[in-house]
């Protein structure tokens, strides 16, 4: 929090870098003022864009008044070498509309009515005395002016006054009195010790008026701690901290275990300072459960999770194998993904999640997930034999003999699916690290029709699957 008190016969504008969470303003505790500075916006625009100029478009304060901000940690980073808080001295305008205030609240004139009339009065006369430097000519320029336009100040305030609710006899009555004391209470300004306070004050540099916060940098999560995180329930154990990397389960039922080698601390959170994409095995005991990946802030808060067992066609032996935070992405790489026909022990496939940070839910989630299959190869391969594209066929499988997978003529050759050795039609054709992907071709004529079925051995060299063998299993 930052607080400031005008100790000054005139009011200061205050301006910050960034927008304050809170701010309290005793200048107008009770809020009296605001509605009467939006009536002068419906009233007159023009005159609104005046006011606006003349406060500095920034947040005034009184003399003798007090303002106390509220700024959180992100918004003080956000403000970067620019002073946080900022005083500035009134200008010569400003200057003269706060002095007079003074003037009429010390004769029983509410701060508020005062403050609009003498802003109103002002305003109107902006144009005559914005290209005026100094505060004597200032002084001059809006006395000459409101001695000679008196009356429309006075309709301009009425109408203000009524527009924000008061009573309109009552504003009538009221507008003329109050602009008249404005005008007089223009000769009355100068008292020696405000003007030379105020002359002083705008030759001060801005390092006297300034508030700069010089905050710490957050501490990037280190190894030693992220070997101390809580982890929530993992295989079925009870959450808890880890002790030196390991979450023990009851007596023999496995454990929770974090993988040094394969974790990464980098900024997860864009802007902040490292957190931790971390790897953990678990296990009741017997066979591994699937990985898991936690991702932890700078200060070893969990901020997401993911299963890996989520993904593939079964719950199996989905095990992480590598970590990149990038700048604003986090990419998993996890093998031993089961698809369709695989054993959920040896699964065939490998997949790439990517997970961003979700400023609205304030946590890591998954943006994309890319799990390589070799169905489009095979059914591309499919589609080249029906059209009877050699070259296209020997680019797509270039180990296999095409010509002899070439459909005879009224022949028709589909994609069936791809299967795994698991499968309990031709999976026994298959190692548990190739997928067999079934071509049917459907031989026919004028007095029978033949089905037969082929079948490519397909292999996988990262997230790309080729035709590495082609096998006849029916027909």
């Amino acid at each position: 929090m930052i607080k400031a008190r005008i100790n000054r016969g005139y009011g200061f504008v205050v301006d910050t870098a960034v927008e304050p969470s809170w701010q309290w303003n005793d200048t107008f505790s009770d809020g009296t003022m605001r509605p009467l500075v939006e009536a002068v916006v419906e009233v007159d625009k023009t005159l609104a864009s005046h006011v606006g100029r003349i406060l500095d478009d920034g947040e005034f304060v009184g003399p003798g008044r007090e303002i106390s901000m509220g700024f959180t940690e992100e918004q003080a980073r956000d403000a970067g070498t620019e002073p946080l808080v900022l005083l500035t001295p009134p200008t010569p305008t400003s200057f003269v509309i706060s002095v007079i205030v003074r003037q009429l609240v010390t004769a029983g004139v509410s701060l508020e009515d005062g403050m609009l009339a003498t802003l109103v009065g002002v305003g109107k006369c902006y144009d005559k005395v914005k290209a005026i430097d100094g505060l004597p000519g200032t002084l001059g320029a809006v006395q000459e002016c409101l001695s000679g336009g008196s009356e429309a100040v006075a309709k301009a305030l009425a109408t203000t006054l009524v527009k924000a609710g008061r009573d309109p006899h009552w504003a009538g009555q009221v507008a003329g009195k109050l602009v008249g004391r404005v005008v007089s209470y223009l000769a009355l300004i100068g008292p020696a010790w405000t003007i030379l306070n105020w002359t002083a004050d705008s030759l001060l540099l801005e390092a006297a008026l300034a508030v700069h916060v010089a905050v710490r940098p957050s501490p990037a999560l280190t190894w030693a701690a992220l070997r101390s995180a809580r982890v929530p329930s993992l295989c079925d154990h009870l959450p808890g901290k880890l002790k030196d990397g390991v979450l023990q389960g009851d007596g023999t039922n496995g454990n929770v275990s974090l993988v040094r080698e394969l974790s990464k601390l980098g900024p997860v959170v864009p802007g902040q300072p490292n957190g931790a994409a971390a790897v953990f095995n678990c296990s009741q005991g017997g066979v591994g459960w699937p990985d898991y990946v936690l991702f932890y802030d700078n200060k070893a808060d969990l901020i997401g999770s993911f299963n890996t067992a989520d993904i593939g066609a079964m719950a199996g032996r989905q095990t992480v194998t590598g970590i990149t935070i990038g700048a604003s992405a986090v990419e998993v790489t996890i093998e031993a993904v089961p698809l369709r026909g695989d054993n959920e022990m040896w699964g065939s496939s490998v997949a790439r999640a990517t997970f961003n940070w979700s400023p609205t839910k304030s946590a890591m989630v998954r943006e994309s997930l890319r799990i390589a299959t070799p169905d489009a190869v095979a059914r591309s391969l499919a589609e080249a034999l029906q059209r009877r594209d050699r070259a296209a066929a020997i680019a797509l499988a270039p180990r296999l003999t095409v010509d002899e997978m070439m459909p005879q003529d009224r022949s028709r050759v589909e994609f069936d699916r791809c299967i795994g050795a698991h499968d309990d039609t031709f999976g026994h054709y298959l190692r548990v690290d190739q997928r067999g992907c079934l071509i049917d071709y459907v031989y026919a004529n004028d007095v029978e029709s033949h089905y037969s079925v082929h079948m490519d051995v397909m292999e996988r060299a990262g997230f790309t699957w080729k035709v590495v063998a082609g096998i006849g299993v029916a027909g």
